[in-house]
């Protein structure tokens, strides 16, 4: 009978360490079995809880998750890898946060701190995420992707340096290509592209790959969809690689507007890059490559001729990126913002399409009564202190003014609204001074909220897009402080093709000047309101075919000056 007992208990000592095992494997059921079993014999097999949690939480059962993690806890509450798995159940919340800083607490770990991280970047502000990535860092200093994600933070830091970011992505880079690449199945110097004359033509047609997770109803997939449809198809065959599908008017206009498209999320980078160099792809175009989903470092694999980044907001770091698209507003000459690649000055680099006719709300003469409405309709994580002190400043020198907040639904939570009123009282700002909207609803009934606004307050250092284009189409002008880097300067290269430059502005003291001078002035407010519409359907904003025209001559430039290039090559190797 004491063999028995024995043996038992060895068996249920090995079912924890077996379950890992047999996840590896894809038996992920099978673990959760076993696992069951063990607690079936010892309730209090606390390693056995914990893996029967993180199992459960894999397979997306995170309710199911919860009951053994709790009683793992219960049982053990210094063990960190029960917390850790907590914050995994519990998702990108506020109560996962916690979880991971009981957990870090008890065991520093790279991997606590970069899921921490992550969840503080999801928060109100972003920038709480920065020195838990520095705490990741400095337990794993080779990793590239938490120099991306400390990289991606500090863009929107007030007080981050631009050749700090610059370091940042660069350093990402040097990692990323430090890792050796498999070779793919067609060797460079076996590229057709190098090997056929007929295919190094400076003027023949293009085939132009376009790469995104965010060809839908996304900011990128907006801006882009224009230019797509209007590429010349006798200059350009458009090709598309999404990376995340998506099915909603965006995203079928663009798969419509193409002559290839494939579904490419499940490849690996290698795969990909095979895919892409079998389609004999001359100009491969990333977009917004440090941001999430995207694939940047595919770039390392070198699957098109001539390689092209647009619509991120910072350099890729990358050598084997040949270009960046910008503007001389969001890319200045001598600007203090780095690039390793060349940098392409379009006319203008955004393009925003006419929105819904939504009527512009008429706004009365401000009486006792009616409050001067300030919006801000930008993702909270944009809005840091010193952003919030400046609005203070503005609210206190507008005693009857009313700072509206919106996003989403972000604050139809109460907790998120107590959240938001105790960060602005420290601001001098009471709760009578604030609205908050709490609805998610559709484009029309969204320009509505925005267009009952007087004017909108941009955020700073970085600023916003699309909500900035969607106050101007309402006739709801906007006050931008202009940075030093592309993201700083998105509300400058809104604003000034309207002739409203003077809402651009240099600094904090300014910014506060042109939000006063626009209160003391409701007659230009009201002239605005009248003339935005119709100036922004005249701007360079919403010339599609304009656009198309200035983008395909860059990389008509960009093709001819790698053939030549590659002739060169050629001529001198024989």
């Amino acid at each position: 009978m004491t063999e028995i007992v024995s043996l038992c208990r060895r068996d249920l000592a090995l079912m924890p360490a077996l379950a890992p095992a047999l996840a590896e494997l894809g038996r992920l059921s099978g673990a959760a079995v076993w696992l069951v079993r063990a607690l079936g014999i010892d309730p209090a097999l606390v390693a056995a809880l914990i893996n029967l949690g993180a199992f459960r939480c894999g397979a997306g059962d995170a309710r199911g998750a919860a009951g053994p993690l709790a009683r793992a806890l219960a049982l053990a509450p210094d063990e960190p890898s029960a917390w850790f798995n907590q914050g995994v159940a519990l998702g990108r919340t506020p109560r996962a946060a916690t979880a991971y800083r009981r957990s870090l607490a008890l065991a520093p770990s790279a991997d606590t701190a970069t899921y921490l991280a992550h969840v503080l970047r999801d928060g109100d502000p972003l920038i709480a995420a920065i020195p838990v990535y520095r705490q990741a860092l400095a337990l794993a200093p080779a990793d590239p992707g938490l120099f991306e994600c400390l990289a991606f933070c500090r863009s929107y830091d007030p007080d981050a340096s631009s050749p700090e970011i610059f370091r940042l992505n660069r350093r990402w880079a040097a990692l990323v290509a430090s890792s050796p690449l498999p070779a793919l199945a067609t060797p460079r110097d076996a590229d057709p592209v190098v090997l056929d004359p007929v295919a190094l033509d400076p003027g023949r047609r293009l085939r132009v790959g376009y790469l995104s997770a965010d060809l839908y109803d996304h900011p990128v997939g907006r801006n882009l969809v224009g230019l797509i449809e209007h590429h010349d198809r006798n200059a350009v065959e458009v090709c598309l690689y999404d990376l995340r599908e998506g099915d909603d008017a965006i995203a079928r206009r663009l798969r419509a507007a193409a002559s290839l498209r494939r579904a490419v999320g499940g490849l690996d980078d290698r795969a990909l890059a095979e895919t892409i160099r079998s389609d004999r792809i001359d100009i491969l175009v990333l977009l917004a490559g440090h941001t999430p989903f995207n694939r940047l470092a595919l770039a390392g694999f070198r699957p098109a001729p001539v390689q092209v980044a647009m619509h991120d907001f910072t350099t890729s770091g990358l050598p084997s990126i040949d270009a960046v698209l910008g503007d001389a507003t969001l890319m200045p000459e001598g600007g203090e913002e780095g690039f390793v690649e060349t940098v392409i000055r379009l006319p203008t680099f955004y393009l925003h399409e006419a929105l819904p006719d939504v009527p512009i709300p008429v706004r009365p003469p401000l009486g006792p009564e009616e409050p001067l409405v300030l919006l801000s309709a930008n993702n909270p994580a944009k809005l840091n202190d010193r952003v919030i002190d400046l609005w203070g400043k503005i609210l206190s020198r507008l005693p009857r003014a009313r700072l509206l907040l919106k996003y989403r639904d972000r604050f139809g939570d109460p907790l998120v609204r107590r959240r938001w009123l105790a960060r602005l009282a420290r601001s001098s700002v009471g709760a009578d001074r604030i609205l908050f909207h709490t609805g998610d609803e559709d484009l029309a009934s969204h320009l509505a909220v925005v267009g009952g606004a007087d004017l909108a307050l941009d955020p700073f250092p970085f600023n916003g897009c699309t909500t900035s284009y969607e106050a101007l189409w309402m006739g709801v002008p906007v006050v931008t402080l202009v940075g030093k880097r592309f993201v700083g300067r998105a509300g400058a290269a809104m604003v000034q093709p309207l002739g409203l430059a003077d809402l651009a502005v240099a600094d904090e003291d300014a910014y506060l000047a042109a939000v006063l001078g626009l209160a003391a002035d409701p007659a230009r407010r009201a002239r605005l309101r009248a003339e935005l519409r119709p100036r922004l359907r005249a701007s360079a904003l919403l010339d599609a075919g304009a656009h198309a025209a200035a983008v395909e001559a860059a990389y008509r430039r960009l093709w001819r000056d790698g053939c030549v290039r590659k002739t060169k090559e050629r001529n001198t190797s024989r």
